[in-house]
């Protein structure tokens, strides 16, 4: 090697892809920082320092230039992509007006995806051609995701590669606007769809012919989808769920039930195609591979090319691609004998996939891959390759010395992986003798397949903590959970599962030959499937193995960049442990010693979270969340205590969803999907009084969720009628956490931190209706601020009131039963003297509200009028003597 070449070595790090990916990717995040500028610009700012670090190639600096050439190719990577919008793309036109972002229009286009069949109907991806609106027809390009209501959904109409015609409703909007709500809009532009189209029956499809299409990819498409029937027709609808979205990504048949025992307990990964399945069939793969032969590109091939086909028969989501090409990668490497250099692969991988979309940076799923991947690879199996070492060593030319490590660690290594039948045969080969001492725990006992199974057992759980610990920040940010449990749950499930979708897939093979052969493989899936049902759901229970935790905001949020740094600082220190070093590195141990420290007390600060929420502020706070149809109202108290009243709830967008089914499918509650998440963002964890103003499910629903997401100090009910379903499992939700339960009537005053809180109504049995002329009618006054909250109270409920002269005057008025002609009669708008009417609504109220009628009379009396379906979620605030009032979704409005 010549003197410039050593040079030129000596200028590179060992992991250049890696460094350079990490370049890449900062380069992403600095320009989502900055306003969008001149693509072009970015260019130029990119070749200057690529140009400079070749001429320079032989110097220092050529590093620097390196590595600032890669920041900024990423940064116009990220503002091309933002710029490269067509025209004539779907999400374009709605951008420019030309399109609605929620209409009914008229679109043809080719289904580009597998059909996927649910209970409730289709769907698809359809790649647009033309779209109408308005009776304007034009050319237009883009993925729209497109729904196809049916009560029995049958594919036989149209497959993939039809090309079709219908009308139906195009949406790219945000339904819920809130802080902490995940945004529509940004998922699907993740996802690579413009919109989503709901077709309301298969009538308004019309068929207009086929389009050529790959043929081993439809082949594959239609094994699909008989899979899927076939899962349907032999399983319980539990089992059949669980199969068709582990091994086929369709989760269109997995109920909630179930699915809420893999959450709780930590494993709903294993029910999503990820890194985790592509990797365990490329070892499947691989394996087969190496029994037939030795050349390491065959191998590549017969893992590469079936991998991507089970790429494309699930779907092809991005997700499933991203693991695909990592792995493939990974596979490219070990086919040039680069094993070793496993962060390079990972970074060459993390290259091809920001070069390709950028913006896929910022998708929570390839975080949570990139974050669980290098747990496994940089961290978890190089140091069990150590420990693995210092159990099994024996003197050779290049360890003649035994493990520098302390003997507890040492004692513990070799229980785990001494074989002394091993060492045996290789003493007898030697020229020489020599007696090592080795001291297992409990006198070396653990042997053979006890030993081998405890071996399996501590790598397995040591890996699983690793990556539990890797993606700690992630999981509190993206799911505001913490599973404990998982790292024992998921050796459970993993097994089960794995013998369970064995099972089954054998046994569909057989039911082609005979039903009878098929049978008991059928009945030990049923088997795995209880299995892994019963031990999670025990799991979960256990309070501290599974719990839901806010996250930190604001300048707090860096708590989780800080553990990050710490993590990377842990692993690259266990990187660098030599345990057979004859001396032992007292500073490095010092500073192993420290950053341990650190990363638990970091571990704590997260999961404990003693400063996420916010401090007592002396003000009274109204937050009316953004919940769609339905009402969700969280109070702030002066002394920082906390009310939540009502939860919002399922709600019904078309008729034709009214039918109700034994099949629960797998959809978030919005008290799960927006009220939790408004909370955890605020950093709360805690709710000290739930209030339920009726129990309507627009109103109650989301408190289900709520009341299992939160620490209850005490629920507060207008009515508790007996045998109300609404109200069933609300009760029962609070039974299971042992919060103390309190019916309010008329009369009754509440004192919470200087706010005096008036039960205005209902009046009567306790235990009578609790409808919506029936709901819980509270005035808060904190000083000269007076804020009313109506519930669904119609007209009777308003004459009651007005005919018993209660005092209804008030700043701000919650108006009753979201803006319906049957609320807000013109004495009781009158008799309040409001300066602010809200509306808590849908922005496409099924119902029509808010009615026209209503939002005239409340103008009419003085009131500015907002209402949560044009303004998202509204905040007033007050010291008692000013009021201001602010919104999620646009400026600050005034009266």
């Amino acid at each position: 090697m010549t003197r410039a070449a050593r040079q030129i070595e000596k200028l590179f790090s060992p992991w250049p892809l890696a460094i350079l990916a990490v370049c890449f990717a900062a380069g992403i995040l600095l320009a989502s920082f900055l306003p969008s500028g001149n693509v072009w610009a970015w260019l130029v700012l990119t070749l200057l320092p690529a140009t400079a670090a070749f001429a320079f190639r032989d110097k220092r600096i050529a590093t620097t230039l390196a590595t600032t050439a890669f920041l900024l190719a990423g940064a116009f990577s990220f503002a091309a992509e933002k710029g490269s919008v067509a025209p004539d793309r779907v999400k374009a036109l709605i951008g420019s007006k030309a399109l609605p972002t929620y209409g009914v229009v008229e679109l043809t286009g080719v289904i580009s995806s597998p059909i996927e069949l649910t209970p409730y109907g289709k769907r698809f991806l359809l790649t647009t051609r033309l779209v109408s609106f308005k009776g304007v027809e034009r050319p237009a390009t883009g993925v729209i995701s497109v729904f196809v209501v049916a009560k029995q959904p049958s594919a036989a109409e149209i497959l993939y590669g039809s090309l079709i015609r219908f009308t139906g409703i195009l949406s790219r909007e945000d339904e819920y606007r809130a802080p902490g709500v995940i945004s529509n809009i940004d998922q699907m532009d993740l996802d690579g769809v413009d919109a989503s189209a709901r077709v309301k029956s298969p009538l308004l499809i019309e068929h207009l012919g086929e389009e050529p299409v790959f043929l081993p990819l439809a082949f594959v498409y239609r094994q699909r989808a008989a899979a899927v029937e076939g899962f349907r027709e032999h399983f319980s609808p539990s089992t059949a769920g669980v199969l068709a979205a582990s091994l086929l990504g369709d989760r269109s048949l997995l109920d909630k039930q179930t699915a809420d025992v893999y959450r709780e307990g930590g494993t709903f990964h294993v029910l999503v195609i990820s890194g985790l399945h592509i990797t365990f069939i490329a070892g499947i793969l691989l394996l087969i591979a190496r029994s037939f032969t030795r050349r390491r590109w065959l191998h590549f091939a017969a893992a590469v090319i079936p991998l991507w086909i089970y790429t494309f028969a699930v779907g092809a989501d991005l997700p499933v691609v991203r693991a695909s090409l990592m792995i493939t990668a990974g596979l490219i490497g070990y086919a040039m004998h680069r094993t070793k250099t496993v962060a390079n692969q990972l970074g060459l991988a993390v290259l091809l996939l920001l070069a390709v979309s950028p913006a896929s940076l910022f998708d929570a799923s390839l975080q949570l891959t990139l974050a669980s991947v290098a747990a496994i690879a940089l961290f978890a199996i190089p140091l069990l390759r150590k420990l693995k070492a210092i159990g099994t060593w024996t003197p050779s030319a290049d360890k003649p010395f035994p493990p520098n490590v302390p003997n507890w660690l040492r004692r513990f290594c070799e229980t785990l992986y001494w074989n002394k039948s091993i060492w045996q045969r290789h003493k007898d080969a030697y020229v020489w003798s020599a007696n090592i001492e080795k001291l297992p725990l409990l006198n070396g006992r653990i042997q053979g397949g006890i030993q081998r199974l405890a071996r399996y057992i501590f790598e397995a759980l040591f890996v699983s903590l690793a990556v539990q610990l890797a993606i700690l920040p992630l999981s509190v940010i993206y799911f505001h959970r913490v599973s404990i449990g998982s790292v024992f749950t998921n050796l459970w499930v993993g097994l089960f599962l794995a013998i369970e979708s064995f099972a089954a897939v054998i046994g569909m093979l057989l039911s082609s030959i005979s039903t009878v052969l098929a049978r008991p493989l059928f009945a030990l899936a049923e088997f795995c499937n209880s299995a892994n049902l019963a031990i999670p759901e025990a799991i979960s229970n256990i309070a501290f193995f599974s719990f839901r935790l806010p996250s930190y905001s604001g300048a707090a949020r860096t708590i989780y960049f800080v553990y990050a740094a710490v993590v990377v600082l842990a692993a690259f220190l266990f990187a660098s442990w030599n345990v057979f070093a004859v001396r032992r590195d007292q500073l490095l141990e010092r500073i192993a010693l420290l950053t341990t420290a650190a990363m638990l007390a970091l571990t704590a600060l997260i999961t404990v979270h003693p400063f996420s929420a916010p401090s007592a502020s002396g003000k009274l706070r109204v937050d009316l969340i953004d919940v769609g149809q339905g009402d969700s109202i969280f109070v702030t108290f002066p002394n920082g205590e906390t009310m939540l009243i009502d939860g919002g709830g399922r709600h019904l967008r078309y008729p034709d969803e009214k039918d109700e089914d034994a099949f629960q499918p797998d959809t978030s509650s919005v008290g799960e999907r927006v009220v939790s998440p408004v909370l955890w963002e605020r950093g709360y964890s805690r709710i000290d009084h739930l209030v339920a103003s009726h129990t309507d499910i627009d109103h109650t629903g989301g408190l289900v969720d709520v009341a299992n997401n939160f620490s209850v100090g005490k629920a507060l009910l207008g009515r508790m009628p007996l045998g109300d379903p609404e109200l069933d499992q609300l009760l029962t939700a609070l039974q299971k956490r042992q919060v103390p339960v309190e019916v309010l009537t008329r009369g009754r005053t509440l004192e919470i931190g200087g706010v005096r809180i008036e039960i205005l109504y209902p009046t009567g049995d306790p235990a009578g209706p609790s409808d919506n002329d029936h709901s819980l009618v509270m005035r808060m006054v904190y000083g000269n601020r007076v804020f009313l909250f109506t519930g669904d109270i119609e007209r009777n409920a308003e004459q009651e009131l007005l005919s018993a002269g209660t005092q209804l005057s008030a700043d701000v008025v919650k108006v009753a039963h979201h803006g319906s002609r049957t609320s807000s009669t013109a004495d009781l708008v009158a008799a309040t003297h409001a300066a602010w009417a809200i509306i808590s609504v849908g922005r496409h109220s099924q119902f029509g509200h808010p009615h026209q009628e209503v939002l005239s009379a409340w103008q009419g009396s003085g009131a500015a009028v907002l209402t949560t379906g044009e303004f998202g979620m509204i905040t007033v605030e007050t010291d008692g003597k000013e009021l201001s009032v602010s919104s999620f979704a646009t400026p600050d409005p005034s009266p």
